[in-house]
């Protein structure tokens, strides 16, 4: 009965003038059921207000099975977003309640000193235990509690939403460096038991991408000078921390003296074409952005000018040497653990003498494992990188396009990459969405293979990747539908918003920063980068 209400709202709806040939609204009506299907099943997935990336259905009970493990990490990161879409798209107060029941839990699950572990085990007795008392700034660990906390007290002005989130503030200020990095984690127990990798500057797993982010969400909503100036400290020490020499790059973590550090068995010291690239980079441009001040773009000028200069027989890679290496100084180690990893991802020791050292030239490309680098062309190379592709790649072969592409972008100055395409800074105001460029931008076709994979979970078949079986119970991958449900929901927006149904502000006025994490999504009218110049 509800979907069929919902139809005649939507047909019945006077559009907008000029929306209603630009869009298929039996389509539309399709989309809708499918992404309020969603939403309805993450409602009934929630437990104690959590939810997870993965959890077990019966489908004859129609029930989704209690967990207790909760993930909370880069792969959780759409679980906190596609109910706040659900309420914006379509007003739904349960769905309002949904994000409120999701702060409501990372409000409980919190650390008395503020921010959150990586995982929890939800308890009988409704107590929360984390995994361990690091809160952790890689792969968006405090993002996820932040944003949601900051998001619900956006939608109900309920003050201790906002009391929570900067609780969480507090040990990302805390734990910032005066120079301006952040560590992977902040110990928040007696004693720090972290190994020294994790207690210094990193840009591993996008740290202090993240923890950028944040500042800006809580300076915005708090009007704390000291979250304005962290982000500033930051931009400080991505300029200090350009690698000298023949890759003048980023590395994913140094030591406490700037210089380039290795951080597990895997991480070597040297350029990053990820987190040094796209990571620093991603940052850099951010400030740029905000400040016009060219200092921010300079070094990354320099940086693209080296990886254009790689030979072409080298390029792609993810690491490269910033220093020379003796074969004295780079000898290997294994372990008892990365000889099970190496079995257990089908590879081979390197042989003894290869373990026993390995020259390195400044500025060649390299992989490593056991502690110890080796140049891509050696001949054991392989005993290096097929266990290290248990773990993530070891390519990188997109990030001189996209630097280019950035810096391009920037010729004439300062952009804000608005919700529909990049415009000048200074012209950001006249680029607010309105009802006849979001009938310019719906793209329906654009979410083919989510609405796809949607419908086919919905009607209850298996769907690799993201609905299994195991006997009579389904496996649905929860983190995997609602990636699918938000592309849907943010071309239901824009259709909404041309057919007069919806206001403009439910789009959000920026889109998505790369690598610094969907803040826009909290309060989608702001003037985000409104913040000036240090």
């Amino acid at each position: 009965m509800g979907a069929v209400l919902a139809a005649t709202v939507l047909l019945c709806a006077p559009p907008h003038v000029g929306a209603q040939a630009t869009i298929d609204q039996v389509h539309l009506l399709e989309m809708e059921g499918v992404a309020r299907a969603w939403l309805d099943f993450l409602l009934k997935a929630q437990h104690q207000g959590a939810l997870t990336v993965s959890v077990a259905y019966d489908p004859a009970s129609d029930t989704v099975e209690r967990f207790t493990q909760v993930q909370n990490d880069d792969h959780a990161v759409p679980l906190t977003q596609a109910l706040i879409w659900g309420y914006r798209v379509f007003e739904d107060e349960r769905y309002r309640r949904g994000v409120c029941d999701m702060a409501d839990f990372f409000a409980r699950a919190q650390f008395p000193e503020g921010g959150w572990a990586y995982s929890f085990t939800l308890n009988a007795d409704g107590t929360i235990t984390p995994v361990w008392r690091i809160a952790n700034f890689e792969e968006w660990v405090q993002s996820n509690g932040l944003r949601v906390l900051a998001a619900a007290h956006v939608l109900t002005g309920e003050a201790r939403y906002l009391e929570a989130a900067k609780r969480a503030g507090e040990v990302i200020l805390r734990a910032q460096d005066p120079s301006g990095w952040w560590p992977w984690g902040a110990a928040v127990a007696e004693p720090d038991q972290r190994p020294d990798y994790l207690k210094g500057p990193t840009l591993n797993d996008w740290s202090l991408n993240a923890c950028m982010g944040d500042c800006l969400v809580l300076y915005h909503l708090t009007g704390d000078a000291r979250y304005r100036d962290a982000i500033f400290r930051a931009g400080e020490w991505l300029l200090a921390a350009q690698i000298k020499g023949v890759t003048p790059g980023w590395a994913a973590q140094y030591d406490v003296n700037n210089e380039p550090a290795w951080a597990r068995f895997m991480e070597p010291p040297g350029a990053d074409t990820v987190f040094g690239t796209y990571g620093a980079g991603s940052v850099l441009l951010m400030l740029y952005d905000i400040t016009g001040d060219d200092r921010y773009l300079a070094p990354l000028r320099v940086h693209l000018d080296w990886l254009r200069s790689i030979p072409a027989e080298q390029k792609g890679w993810m690491w490269y040497a910033h220093r020379s290496w003796t074969a004295e100084e780079n000898r290997g180690t294994v372990s008892e653990y990365t000889r099970k990893l190496t079995e257990q991802y089908g590879g081979a020791l390197p042989s003894a003498e290869a373990l026993n050292g390995l020259a390195i030239e400044a500025g060649e490309p390299i992989i490593a494992y056991h502690y110890q680098m080796v140049p891509v062309d050696h001949p054991e190379m392989e005993c290096y990188l097929k266990p290290l592709n248990g773990h993530y790649g070891s390519r990188s072969e997109g990030a001189e396009a996209w630097l280019d592409r950035e810096l391009a972008k920037r010729a004439n100055g300062p952009i804000l990459d608005a919700w529909n395409a990049p415009v000048a800074m200074a012209e950001r105001q006249s680029a607010r969405p309105t009802p006849e460029a979001c009938a310019r931008a719906y793209r329906p076709d654009s979410v083919a293979q989510p609405l796809d994979q949607l419908r086919r979970w919905r009607a209850g078949e298996l769907v690799p990747g993201f609905v299994s079986a195991a006997g009579d119970r389904r496996t649905i991958e929860v983190a995997r539908g609602c990636s699918h449900a938000i592309g849907l929901l943010r071309q239901l927006a824009l259709a909404r918003v041309a057919l007069g149904q919806a206001k403009p502000e439910v789009v959000p006025f920026y889109r998505a920063p790369s690598y610094t994490g969907d803040f826009p999504l909290v309060d989608p009218a702001r003037d985000w980068y409104g913040v000036g110049r240090p």
